[in-house]
């Protein structure tokens, strides 16, 4: 009888600190955990899904060790990261897309990524905003950069031009319609993001795609029907933004359990990997 085939193993994870602290946070708030990619090949090469959690930007509860069952989940030749970012009420927005713009810096850095880098983006629930808030910033600061001269935009740029994918999963990108559809989110949304004027702007709904359509980066939002604590109403409004404004995006509405299940759900696991294994061929 033979032996079942050996499962490669990726080496085991690492936690690196990309901010020092001067607020008072936990010092946990400023880490990324990275998964290293299994094999020889320069870690630089390899496609790497990078994990933002949720937790309505407040949840102490919920951490980059999220990403434990998320990275298990992928092929281990794929490196993998995922980010833990200070909270409110102790800092407030942008201070949490700042916290993910450094760590993925910190991660570029660390792994030596080159022009040969492919990065996927995946965020839940708060993560997920964060992960198209922090997508459309790198091109706004590389945008701010080229005025100070190309040295500023280059690091930028490399970090930019890396990302080949953004998924959300369960996620908030309208800050003013999640209020308006449900009034007792505002006890967390006023703390990171201060009073109702100032909710549009940073909420991906209402940014400026039709700037930087390209087909080079795809996008993907997947929604549980059984959602617990958010209606389809948040990714339907955001595909269609992204729709009329030109991009490729991918929109799935499944049966993934509640709002919690749906972090590492079969079904969500499976469209994520999916995902990005054909990002992963577009850009051999």
């Amino acid at each position: 009888m033979t032996s079942p085939p050996h499962r490669v193993r990726r080496p085991a994870a690492t936690t690196l600190t990309y901010r020092a602290r001067t607020d008072g946070s936990p010092a946990d708030h400023t880490t990324l955990k990275v998964y290293p990619p299994a094999g020889d090949a320069p870690t630089a090469d390899c496609l790497w899904v990078v994990f933002i959690h949720g937790g309505a930007w407040r949840d102490q509860a919920q951490t980059k060790d999220l990403g434990d069952s998320i990275v298990d989940s992928l092929p281990a030749h794929w490196g993998g990261a995922s980010i833990n970012y200070r909270l409110s009420p102790a800092v407030q927005h942008p201070d949490h897309v700042h916290d993910v713009l450094d760590a993925l810096s910190l991660l570029s850095e660390s792994q030596g990524f080159t022009a040969k880098t492919r990065v996927v983006l995946s965020g839940h629930s708060a993560g997920a905003c964060l992960a198209f808030q922090a997508f459309y910033g790198l091109y706004m600061q590389q945008i701010s950069a080229l005025a100070s001269g190309p040295a500023g935009a280059a690091d930028l740029g490399m970090v930019f031009n890396s990302i080949v994918g953004v998924v959300g999963s369960e996620g908030i990108y309208d800050l003013v319609a999640l209020a308006d559809e449900y009034p007792a989110y505002v006890s967390f949304i006023e703390p990171a993001f201060g009073d109702r004027d100032h909710w549009a702007a940073p909420s991906p709904q209402h940014f400026e795609w039709e700037k930087l359509v390209t087909d080079y980066t795809k996008f993907m939002v997947v929604q549980s029907r059984e959602d617990d604590l958010l209606s389809p109403a948040q990714s339907t409004a955001f595909v269609r933004r992204l729709t009329d404004a030109g991009w490729p995006v991918q929109f799935h509405l499944v049966s993934a359990g509640s709002h919690m299940d749906a972090i590492d759900h079969p079904t969500y696991l499976t469209l994520l990997r999916d995902f990005c294994t054909s990002v992963e061929r577009a850009h051999v």
